[in-house]
């Protein structure tokens, strides 16, 4: 089932895009049917602030991978940047490792 585009306000999502090997793609697909000036809000687990916390993330990586299919150290603000949405907010929490965005699809 596709749905129209330019369908929704607002679109949420919480920690989806961890689970996905092209969160590109669902943003792209997010922006479609998400209406011009809409709001994307997203809370996603990624790369941290905190070099040490980092490490960490990328030692694990693979098993995360392996047993729940999921990426724990993207980097949120360069993939966003990369989608043509706009950052209309970003907070950071646990030293950056969750990153809650409100975007706007310019």
């Amino acid at each position: 089932m596709t749905l129209k585009s330019d369908l929704f306000d607002c679109v949420v999502d919480t920690f989806g895009l961890n689970y996905t090997l092209y969160p590109e793609k669902c943003l792209d697909e997010m922006k479609r049917v998400c209406k011009p000036n809409g709001k994307i809000l997203l809370i996603e687990s990624g790369k941290s602030n905190h070099q040490l916390l980092n490490y960490y993330l990328e030692i694990m990586l693979p098993l995360h991978i392996d047993k729940y299919g999921y990426f724990n150290n993207r980097d949120w603000e360069a993939i966003i940047s990369k989608s043509g949405l706009k950052i209309i907010e970003h907070e950071e929490r646990l030293n950056g490792s969750i990153q809650i965005f409100v975007l706007e699809n310019i």
